[in-house]
């Protein structure tokens, strides 16, 4: 019956392989049974799967798994910040997503929540994908088996992630680098790259990448398992994390600063964070470069004794560090006390924090800025009177001099006369200019007038708050 009704079209690709297509989806879909018909002759049945999706399907459906339970888990994140106080850097407010990769002790990038994300994601990304295509394209409705080694590696990622928090929390941070975090974060540990940190990061992503590239390699209509992870790889992942980590053990807390207080006078620099090395050097610079402190730089009796250490850090090893240390620039940069300045600290072993301040201004600096600006406004309001001034003086002759041309046209009015009412009509137009000239300068003057006096008064403020300020050292 079939055979009458439908009609399909068919390619012999080879002598054992034919090719159907235009097959109806609509009608034909799901487990079937193929019987082939040559002559008088007919085949026995085989049994035959038609699914009514594109091969795209299943991969698309992951992908669109992972976008939504990353979207949920934003919003979540997005949700909470807007109760408590978001998570800033400087001046730099983080978005949610930044937040799930950055140590906000150190506000940099990290590599071991990097990786749990990633492995976590191709996991999930690879059981989706296995699961759509038995079900939409196989009609195989069963839960999917999951590949005896992915639990392997999901455990060596958790465990790395766990192991490498622990040891932060025993051994101290890895230093904070850069005002703001970067991706250098993920192979480098306080601006010092790290060996064990990179190769830690190749072999996750080329294990991820590979295990997702071999998933969309196999064909959905005919996948009954995701890629099975070699031992060997999972021996090499295991490797990878304990090198990462024993370096993590290995390695000397890192620097971190929280909070620079500057004060003026010689440049007075209270820097507060955690493993601050006495030893360590220092770099101080704007935007357009920046300039090693030396210690002829700073101020001090003994050489030795320039980096003032204010709080010892709490931990007896290693010696010489600090939780808040004070260091006083003799002759610092007019820019470094007018701008927002970064200062740089790093420590013997290389690694270093970056954080960027700007000094604070006393009540008569403060009163003395806003003087002088009135100042300024004033003396910018007296130039553009004077050009008004002079403009209007100018306006003032060509007036005088269209009303004596009038009195001329007006005589010899009888000669012309269209040429005495365009003459009066031109007087009495400059005139009005005159008068709104005139206007002007009057009402300038007294913007002017009014300047000067906020100018008087600013200085007035500034020259009483630096005399109380003078009674109050007294």
């Amino acid at each position: 019956k079939r055979q009458k009704t439908d009609r399909f079209k068919a390619h012999r690709a080879g002598s054992r392989k034919l090719e159907f297509w235009g097959i109806p989806k609509e009608k034909y879909a799901g487990p079937m049974t193929l019987r082939i018909r040559v002559g008088d002759q007919l085949s026995d049945p085989v049994p035959i799967t038609l699914s009514n999706v594109s091969r795209l399907i299943p991969a698309g459906v992951g992908f669109g798994v992972i976008l939504v339970l990353g979207g949920l888990m934003y919003w979540i994140l997005r949700k909470r910040l807007k109760e408590f106080a978001p998570h800033h850097i400087g001046d730099h407010r983080c978005n949610p997503l930044e937040l799930f990769v950055l140590d906000q002790e150190t506000d940099t990038y990290s590599l071991s929540k990097l990786q749990f994300y990633v492995w976590t994601g191709v996991s999930v990304f690879g059981y989706v994908y296995l699961t759509v295509a038995r079900s939409l394209v196989q009609w195989q409705f069963d839960l999917a088996d999951v590949p005896a080694n992915l639990p392997g590696i999901i455990f060596i990622s958790a465990t790395t992630s766990v192991v490498a928090t622990g040891v932060t929390a025993a051994r101290g941070p890895k230093g904070s680098g850069d005002v703001h975090p970067s991706l250098a974060d993920f192979i480098t540990s306080g601006g010092v790259v790290a060996p064990e940190r990179f190769q830690f990061l190749v072999w996750t992503l080329l294990g991820a990448g590979a295990f997702v590239a071999m998933i969309l390699l196999r064909d959905p209509g005919e996948i009954v398992e995701l890629p099975l992870i070699p031992q060997g790889f999972l021996a090499l992942m295991g490797v990878s994390s304990a090198g990462y980590v024993g370096g993590k053990l290995t390695r000397t807390p890192g620097p971190i600063i929280d909070e620079i207080v500057a004060t003026e006078g010689s440049l007075t620099l209270e820097i507060h964070g955690r493993n601050l090395s006495q030893d360590a050097t220092f770099r101080i610079g704007t935007k357009e470069g920046d300039v090693v402190l030396t210690k002829d730089l700073l101020e001090g009796q003994e050489p030795d004794k320039k980096v003032k250490i204010v709080t010892p850090e709490d931990a007896a090893e290693p010696k010489g560090f600090a939780k808040c240390m004070s260091i006083t620039i003799a002759n610092p940069d007019p820019k470094w006390t007018s701008e927002k300045t970064i200062l740089t600290l790093i420590n013997p072993d290389g690694q270093k924090a970056a954080w960027e301040f700007e000094v604070k201004k006393t009540p008569a600096e403060l009163a003395r800025i806003k003087a002088s600006s009135a100042e300024a406004a004033a003396k910018e309001a007296r130039l553009k009177l004077a050009k008004l001034e002079v403009e209007a003086a100018a306006k003032k002759t060509a007036a005088q001099d269209a009303a004596i041309e009038a009195e001329v046209v007006q005589a010899n009015a009888n000669k012309n006369a269209a040429e005495k009412a365009e003459a009066q009509e031109k007087a009495r137009s400059l005139k009005s200019e005159q008068t709104q000239a005139e206007l002007l300068v009057v009402k300038k003057r007294e913007e002017s007038k009014a300047l000067d006096d906020a100018a008087e008064a600013a200085d007035t403020g500034a020259k009483k708050a630096e005399a109380d300020e003078l009674l109050s050292l007294e």
